[in-house]
């Protein structure tokens, strides 16, 4: 049995990500049935619906605890939950790839992803991509077919931390660079985008000075928004977090810890963060969230559907 291929990726001495993740995507089905957890989860407006379309992230990211192993999520029958739930959901808008990135490189085999967009979008939803990888470009005609309805929303997540901090703790990732440059190229062909700062973590990205090169880098880069998101810091990601930081800033981390103790959150730092990337908004004149309008109704033959992965007729 050969060994993982080798990258240039650093080390990691946490147990759960000593598994390098795949240069790319598998040749062929895996060997074991998929996460059986529901793809969809229905929510209020606008944000109606949620939807993962793989259980699993393969970019190695050290804040998410989804495994490296990447599998389409399995059949349910997407077209009938939509139209069991055609009242509710129709008008409002979908989050695609909130718990995991929307493009990792298994995309290139599934294309689990794709056949998401189509069938939202010949429901008449309006979609949100969260990713931080430029596979998103792969989709352009289907991106161009919802913008000329005003009905997509691109969201590059881009950390405010230094170049160093980022590359350890998303070794996987696009570049922090060429994820403005992919703003840029979506701003460039009309599609609209924006930029998410996460995580933003005590010491790390969440001075004003850090938080002000991001947003004004996002403005120049033709970001339609800039959402702040501070770091929530979930038990199953503590350990590898913070003995990563250590390796890199040993008092940084012992900053993360006395800020958020023992508890996933911290009310007094995300305020902190928020006025600060208020008035930094105010200054560029950049949203903190995207515009969302009633999208249009499509016409069903300009999203064929290609659902046989997940079963519908």
């Amino acid at each position: 049995m050969t060994g993982p291929p080798t990258s240039s990726r650093p080390p990691t001495p946490f147990g759960h990500l000593s598994r390098e993740a795949p240069d790319r995507a598998p040749d062929r089905a895996p060997d074991r049935a998929p996460d059986r957890r529901a793809l969809c989860r229905l929510r209020r407006a606008p944000y109606v619906l949620v939807v993962d379309p793989y259980s699993g992230c393969d970019l190695g990211c050290v804040l998410c605890s989804a495994p490296l192993r990447v599998f389409p999520r399995p059949g349910l029958a997407l077209s009938r939950f939509l139209a069991r739930h055609a009242k509710r959901v129709r008008g409002g808008w979908a989050r695609i790839g909130r718990a995991c990135d929307a493009y990792p490189l298994a995309e290139d085999s599934y294309g689990a992803t794709r056949a998401i967009l189509e069938e939202l979008a010949s429901a008449g939803l309006g979609v949100e991509i969260f990713t931080r990888s430029r596979r998103v470009l792969r989709d352009l005609d289907l991106l161009r077919s919802l913008a000329k309805r005003d009905a997509v929303r691109v969201t590059v997540k881009i950390p405010p931390a230094p170049r160093a901090v980022t590359v350890a703790l998303e070794p996987g990732a696009t570049p922090a660079p060429d994820r403005f440059a992919l703003v840029a190229e979506l701003a460039r062909l009309g599609i609209p985008a924006g930029v998410e700062a996460t995580p933003v973590m005590p010491g790390f990205g969440d001075d004003r000075r850090s938080l002000g090169h991001l947003i004004c880098a996002a403005d120049e880069a033709g970001a339609r928004y800039v959402r702040v998101t501070p770091l929530r810091l979930e038990a199953r990601v503590r350990p590898q977090l913070l003995v990563r930081l250590a390796e890199l800033d040993t008092q940084g981390a012992e900053r993360v810890l006395r800020c958020f103790g023992r508890r996933p959150w911290s009310p007094r730092f995300a305020e902190r963060v928020e006025t600060t990337a208020q008035s930094l908004r105010t200054l560029y004149r950049v949203p903190g969230e995207p515009t969302l309008p009633t999208p249009a109704l499509p016409s069903r033959r300009d999203f064929p559907t290609q659902l046989a992965l997940f079963g519908a007729a």
